[in-house]
């Protein structure tokens, strides 16, 4: 409660970083209401707070109000907050970076993330780190999306285990989309030929892979 009265009545704070101090919901809570009214505040780091549903409405809530947050961290929340927290984001025309990673997200999740992607402007750097995007339907929402995006220009999809064939559907993107120039792929089992030829795909649009 106290930080969040002083995230209100200072306006000299332009960045909080409440990482791993298990904050809960109802501290979030506090921080999701001076948020909403916050002019200053462009960075905000949450991660490892294990935010629950409950929180994640609030701070959803307060990001469709506030209009100086421009880094979102977000790691390590539940599957359905994460969800909340990416539908909020659509028409957002503030936030330049979001991180989610570690969120389980999902199949249903990556739809959420796909029409971010495609309706959002703004943002430049999307991480996506261990989003159980397993399913190659979670993989196909987010490459059609990818598609038409024209703002994100990093992008992390490490660790969500998409294999061989989703190695193949980011190919097919990647000859769409000419803004992404830094992807990370590492440990998703792409196999030697889907690792292949997404460099050589990316070599040709000067990008860079790591892997």
């Amino acid at each position: 409660r106290r930080i969040g009265d002083a995230l209100v009545k200072n306006p000299n704070i332009t960045k909080l970083d409440l990482s791993s101090n298990e904050v809960g919901d109802k501290g979030l809570s506090f921080i999701a209401a001076a948020l909403a009214q916050s002019r200053s505040l462009t960075h905000l780091n949450l991660n490892g707070n294990r935010m629950g549903v409950e929180a994640a409405r609030r701070i959803a809530a307060a990001l469709a109000t506030n209009t100086s947050l421009v880094q979102l961290h977000l790691r390590g929340s539940t599957g359905d907050g994460a969800k909340l927290i990416v539908e909020h984001l659509q028409d957002n025309v503030r936030l330049t970076m979001v991180d989610l990673s570690g969120s389980r997200l999902g199949t249903e999740g990556a739809k959420s993330v796909a029409d971010l992607i495609r309706r959002n402007t703004t943002l430049t750097d999307l991480r996506l780190k261990r989003c159980h995007f397993y399913a190659q339907e979670a993989i196909d929402s987010i490459a059609q999306a990818l598609e038409v995006n024209r703002s994100i220009v990093r992008l992390n999809l490490s660790d969500n285990w998409f294999g061989p064939e989703g190695a193949q559907r980011l190919v097919a993107m990647l000859h769409k989309n000419c803004t992404i120039y830094q992807l990370s792929l590492s440990g998703n089992q792409l196999g030697e030929d889907g690792a292949q030829k997404l460099q050589e795909t990316l070599d040709k649009f000067a990008a860079m892979l790591e892997a």
